[in-house]
């Protein structure tokens, strides 16, 4: 059977080079991320990254519809602004796609991650 992976932040740059590289390389991928780019080589769901909620029923929904054997997690932003310009919001918007995000999704995976 073919490993199924799973890459976040996968519409476009580095997510969708991912893809292509493990397409290439014998894997069924599995995006995730804003906004469907239309060309995704796999199967590609959209997200809110920010919003818990939506990020639990995606994640819950790729979870019972596919076999998960790896999980890229590249989502993230990144908003290079001085200290004295950033805010509580802006650190929030971060650490809810690069942290809390991750740990989320890694968390849905993990039995599918952890079989055998």
């Amino acid at each position: 059977m073919k490993p199924t992976t799973v890459i976040t932040g996968a519409s476009r740059g580095i997510g969708l080079a991912t893809a292509q590289l493990l397409l290439e390389r014998g894997h069924n991928v599995i995006g995730t991320g804003r906004k469907d780019p239309g060309n995704f080589p796999g199967a590609f769901y959209e997200v809110d990254f920010t919003n818990s909620d939506n990020l639990a029923e995606v994640s819950s929904t790729i979870a019972t519809q596919h076999p998960i054997s790896g999980l890229v997690n590249n989502a993230g932003v990144s908003k290079a602004v001085s200290i004295y310009d950033t805010s509580l919001k802006d650190m929030d918007a971060h650490y809810d796609i690069n942290v809390r995000a991750l740990v989320q999704i890694t968390q849905a995976f993990l039995p599918r991650l952890t079989e055998g």
